[in-house]
Protein backbone atom coordinates (compact mmCIF):
# COMPACT_ATOMS: atom_id res chain seq x y z
CA UNK A 1 0.00 0.00 0.00
CA UNK A 2 2.92 2.36 0.69
CA UNK A 3 4.78 4.25 -1.97
CA UNK A 4 3.93 7.13 -4.25
CA UNK A 5 1.46 6.85 -7.12
CA UNK A 6 1.56 9.05 -10.20
CA UNK A 7 -1.35 9.90 -12.53
CA UNK A 8 -1.04 8.04 -15.84
CA UNK A 9 -4.17 9.24 -17.65
CA UNK A 10 -6.91 11.82 -17.32
CA UNK A 11 -9.91 13.00 -19.32
CA UNK A 12 -11.91 16.20 -19.34
CA UNK A 13 -9.31 18.34 -17.57
CA UNK A 14 -7.29 21.29 -18.82
CA UNK A 15 -3.72 20.91 -20.06
CA UNK A 16 -2.58 23.00 -17.12
CA UNK A 17 -4.16 20.59 -14.65
CA UNK A 18 -2.63 17.65 -16.51
CA UNK A 19 0.82 19.19 -16.29
CA UNK A 20 0.29 19.82 -12.58
CA UNK A 21 -0.64 16.18 -11.93
CA UNK A 22 2.08 14.65 -14.08
CA UNK A 23 4.88 15.17 -11.57
CA UNK A 24 2.78 15.08 -8.42
CA UNK A 25 3.49 12.07 -6.17
CA UNK A 26 0.31 10.88 -4.48
CA UNK A 27 0.92 8.89 -1.32
CA UNK A 28 -1.47 7.31 1.19
CA UNK A 29 -2.91 10.06 3.40
CA UNK A 30 -5.97 12.20 4.06
CA UNK A 31 -4.93 15.20 1.98
CA UNK A 32 -6.02 13.93 -1.48
CA UNK A 33 -8.75 11.67 -2.79
CA UNK A 34 -6.12 9.27 -4.16
CA UNK A 35 -4.19 9.21 -0.89
CA UNK A 36 -7.35 8.70 1.14
CA UNK A 37 -8.49 5.84 -1.11
CA UNK A 38 -5.09 4.14 -0.82
CA UNK A 39 -5.24 4.58 2.94
CA UNK A 40 -8.71 3.11 3.38
CA UNK A 41 -8.39 0.47 0.61
CA UNK A 42 -11.98 1.03 -0.43
CA UNK A 43 -14.24 3.53 -2.22
CA UNK A 44 -14.03 7.04 -0.75
CA UNK A 45 -16.23 10.02 -1.60
CA UNK A 46 -15.86 13.65 -0.64
CA UNK A 47 -19.09 15.55 -1.27
CA UNK A 48 -17.34 18.94 -1.37
CA UNK A 49 -13.56 19.24 -1.21
CA UNK A 50 -13.86 22.91 -0.30
CA UNK A 51 -15.80 21.95 2.79
CA UNK A 52 -13.45 19.14 3.86
CA UNK A 53 -10.74 20.40 6.23
CA UNK A 54 -8.56 17.30 5.59
CA UNK A 55 -8.42 17.87 1.86
CA UNK A 56 -5.20 19.80 1.22
CA UNK A 57 -4.69 19.71 -2.58
CA UNK A 58 -6.02 23.23 -2.98
CA UNK A 59 -3.90 24.08 -6.02
CA UNK A 60 -5.12 20.98 -7.81
CA UNK A 61 -8.71 21.87 -6.96
CA UNK A 62 -8.23 25.38 -8.32
CA UNK A 63 -6.76 24.13 -11.59
CA UNK A 64 -9.25 21.26 -11.96
CA UNK A 65 -12.31 23.17 -10.81
CA UNK A 66 -13.89 20.12 -9.15
CA UNK A 67 -16.00 20.00 -6.01
CA UNK A 68 -17.25 16.43 -5.55
CA UNK A 69 -14.71 13.61 -5.86
CA UNK A 70 -14.88 9.83 -5.73
CA UNK A 71 -11.94 7.47 -5.41
CA UNK A 72 -12.14 3.72 -6.12
CA UNK A 73 -9.11 1.49 -5.53
CA UNK A 74 -7.73 -0.88 -8.15
CA UNK A 75 -7.15 -4.00 -6.08
CA UNK A 76 -4.99 -6.98 -6.95
CA UNK A 77 -5.11 -9.74 -4.37
CA UNK A 78 -6.43 -7.24 -1.83
CA UNK A 79 -3.67 -4.68 -2.33
CA UNK A 80 -4.19 -1.38 -4.19
CA UNK A 81 -2.14 -0.96 -7.36
CA UNK A 82 -3.83 2.29 -8.35
CA UNK A 83 -6.90 4.48 -7.95
CA UNK A 84 -9.73 5.44 -10.27
CA UNK A 85 -10.74 9.02 -9.40
CA UNK A 86 -13.97 10.64 -10.62
CA UNK A 87 -14.86 14.30 -10.11
CA UNK A 88 -17.75 16.67 -10.57
CA UNK A 89 -17.50 20.40 -10.99
CA UNK A 90 -20.56 20.91 -8.81
CA UNK A 91 -21.48 19.62 -5.39
CA UNK A 92 -23.38 16.50 -6.44
CA UNK A 93 -22.46 13.30 -4.59
CA UNK A 94 -22.33 10.00 -6.49
CA UNK A 95 -25.14 7.58 -5.76
CA UNK A 96 -24.53 4.14 -4.26
CA UNK A 97 -25.31 2.53 -7.60
CA UNK A 98 -22.81 4.79 -9.35
CA UNK A 99 -20.18 3.88 -6.77
CA UNK A 100 -20.86 0.18 -7.37
CA UNK A 101 -20.61 0.71 -11.13
CA UNK A 102 -17.29 2.51 -10.70
CA UNK A 103 -16.05 -0.34 -8.50
CA UNK A 104 -17.00 -2.89 -11.16
CA UNK A 105 -15.19 -0.85 -13.77
CA UNK A 106 -12.14 -0.69 -11.50
CA UNK A 107 -12.20 -4.50 -11.11
CA UNK A 108 -12.32 -4.91 -14.90
CA UNK A 109 -9.43 -2.46 -15.23
CA UNK A 110 -7.34 -4.55 -12.83
CA UNK A 111 -8.06 -7.68 -14.89
CA UNK A 112 -6.96 -5.87 -18.04
CA UNK A 113 -3.81 -4.57 -16.36
CA UNK A 114 -3.03 -8.02 -15.00
CA UNK A 115 -3.52 -9.59 -18.42
CA UNK A 116 -1.10 -7.10 -19.94
CA UNK A 117 1.40 -7.82 -17.18
CA UNK A 118 1.10 -11.57 -17.67
CA UNK A 119 1.38 -11.18 -21.43
CA UNK A 120 4.55 -9.13 -21.02
CA UNK A 121 5.98 -11.74 -18.65
CA UNK A 122 5.15 -14.55 -21.08
CA UNK A 123 6.58 -12.54 -23.96
CA UNK A 124 9.77 -11.86 -22.01
CA UNK A 125 10.01 -15.54 -21.08
CA UNK A 126 9.43 -16.56 -24.69
CA UNK A 127 12.18 -14.21 -25.86
CA UNK A 128 14.49 -15.60 -23.19
CA UNK A 129 13.75 -19.17 -24.29
CA UNK A 130 14.27 -18.17 -27.93
CA UNK A 131 17.69 -16.74 -27.07
CA UNK A 132 18.56 -19.89 -25.11
CA UNK A 133 17.45 -22.09 -28.01
CA UNK A 134 19.51 -20.00 -30.43
CA UNK A 135 22.56 -20.32 -28.18
CA UNK A 136 21.96 -24.07 -27.93
CA UNK A 137 21.72 -24.41 -31.70
CA UNK A 138 24.90 -22.38 -32.12
CA UNK A 139 26.71 -24.63 -29.64
CA UNK A 140 25.33 -27.72 -31.39
CA UNK A 141 26.46 -26.43 -34.78
CA UNK A 142 29.95 -25.79 -33.41
CA UNK A 143 30.07 -29.30 -31.95
CA UNK A 144 29.01 -30.80 -35.28
CA UNK A 145 31.66 -28.78 -37.11
CA UNK A 146 34.28 -29.90 -34.60
CA UNK A 147 33.27 -33.54 -35.07
CA UNK A 148 33.40 -33.16 -38.87
CA UNK A 149 36.84 -31.57 -38.61
CA UNK A 150 38.03 -34.38 -36.37
CA UNK A 151 36.75 -36.97 -38.83
CA UNK A 152 38.48 -35.12 -41.67
CA UNK A 153 41.78 -35.21 -39.80
CA UNK A 154 41.33 -38.92 -39.10
CA UNK A 155 40.53 -39.64 -42.75
CA UNK A 156 43.55 -37.64 -43.87
CA UNK A 157 45.72 -39.57 -41.42
CA UNK A 158 44.41 -42.89 -42.73
CA UNK A 159 45.14 -41.78 -46.30
CA UNK A 160 48.67 -40.72 -45.40
CA UNK A 161 49.30 -44.00 -43.58
CA UNK A 162 47.92 -45.99 -46.51
CA UNK A 163 50.07 -44.01 -48.95
CA UNK A 164 53.15 -44.47 -46.77
CA UNK A 165 52.62 -48.23 -46.49
CA UNK A 166 52.01 -48.47 -50.23
CA UNK A 167 55.20 -46.55 -50.94
CA UNK A 168 57.13 -48.82 -48.59
CA UNK A 169 55.84 -51.90 -50.36
CA UNK A 170 56.79 -50.45 -53.72
CA UNK A 171 60.23 -49.58 -52.38
CA UNK A 172 60.80 -53.12 -51.17
CA UNK A 173 59.63 -54.61 -54.44
CA UNK A 174 61.81 -52.22 -56.44
CA UNK A 175 64.86 -53.02 -54.34
CA UNK A 176 64.30 -56.74 -54.74
CA UNK A 177 63.89 -56.30 -58.47
CA UNK A 178 67.11 -54.33 -58.76
CA UNK A 179 68.95 -56.95 -56.71
CA UNK A 180 67.79 -59.68 -58.99
CA UNK A 181 68.80 -57.72 -62.10
CA UNK A 182 72.31 -56.92 -60.78
CA UNK A 183 73.15 -60.28 -59.22
CA UNK A 184 76.81 -61.07 -59.81
CA UNK A 185 77.96 -63.79 -62.20
CA UNK A 186 79.52 -66.95 -60.74
CA UNK A 187 83.05 -65.60 -61.43
CA UNK A 188 82.19 -62.32 -59.77
CA UNK A 189 80.70 -64.13 -56.85
CA UNK A 190 83.86 -66.21 -56.52
CA UNK A 191 85.93 -63.07 -56.57
CA UNK A 192 83.80 -61.41 -54.03
CA UNK A 193 84.04 -64.38 -51.76
CA UNK A 194 87.74 -65.20 -52.12
CA UNK A 195 89.60 -61.96 -52.57
CA UNK A 196 90.10 -59.21 -50.18
CA UNK A 197 92.22 -56.93 -52.23
CA UNK A 198 93.04 -56.43 -55.86
CA UNK A 199 90.98 -58.29 -58.39
CA UNK A 200 92.94 -61.04 -60.20
CA UNK A 201 93.40 -60.78 -63.98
Amino acid sequence: MGGAHYPVASYGFSQEFGDYLRNLPLEPGRGTIVGRTLLEVGPVQVADVLGDPEYTMSEGQRLGGFRTVLGVPLLREGSPIGVLALTRSTVRPFTEKQVELASTFADQAVIAIENVRLFQEVQARTEELSRSLKDLRTAQDRLIQAEKLQLSYKAAGDDRRFYFEKCCRKRVLTSNSKTEKTSPTPDQTQWLNTHNGERPD
